[in-house]
């Protein structure tokens, strides 16, 4: 499923306009509005941002394998490493 897809789903699922879900998430509207669209590149902050606020799974988000929320089959305290170049 692409991330554009699952990002509608999140925030219909919790009754969310596209302002509330973005203002929930800590971004700007049109930031979110590009994310949802699948215009903007899916980043290391971004799949962090979507595991803590929407328990996305990081590893059905970059590979495809596993469940797409989090649940018992992952555990919450994963963090996607990121290194400062």
């Amino acid at each position: 499923m692409e991330l554009n897809i699952l990002i509608r789903r999140k925030y219909k699922n919790g009754a969310f306009s596209q302002e509330a879900f973005a203002s929930y998430l800590g971004i700007p509207l049109p930031t979110y509005k590009t994310l949802e669209g699948g215009k903007s590149p899916l980043t290391i902050e971004k799949v962090n941002l979507l595991k803590e606020k929407a328990d996305v799974n990081p590893i059905w988000l970059l590979y495809g394998d596993g469940a797409m929320f989090l649940g018992d089959e992952i555990s919450k305290d994963i963090l996607i490493p990121y290194y400062d170049d």
